[in-house]
């Protein structure tokens, strides 16, 4: 598997961010309904988990080198 360079970021990994923060949402949605009962929702909290888990999925990203090891520089 292809990661992006270690501080940097390509388009996959903004992708794959979008996708994480659709999964959260859709996530937190059934959370809600189940934890209420009923069919009202939090729309700001939310979007707010959902673009939370996003950033933090590039923000490790960024962090990652192309081997997958978080932290590390990737090996000449």
């Amino acid at each position: 598997m292809k990661f992006s360079d270690y501080l940097k970021l390509n388009v996959l990994d903004v992708l794959k961010g979008f996708v994480v923060s659709i999964i959260t949402a859709v996530l937190v949605l059934i959370n809600s309904t189940i934890s209420a009962g009923s069919f009202s929702f939090d729309w700001t909290s939310i979007w707010q988990t959902s673009l939370t888990a996003g950033v933090a999925y590039l923000v490790k990203n960024f962090f990652t080198n192309s081997n997958g090891t978080l932290g590390a520089k990737s090996a000449a």
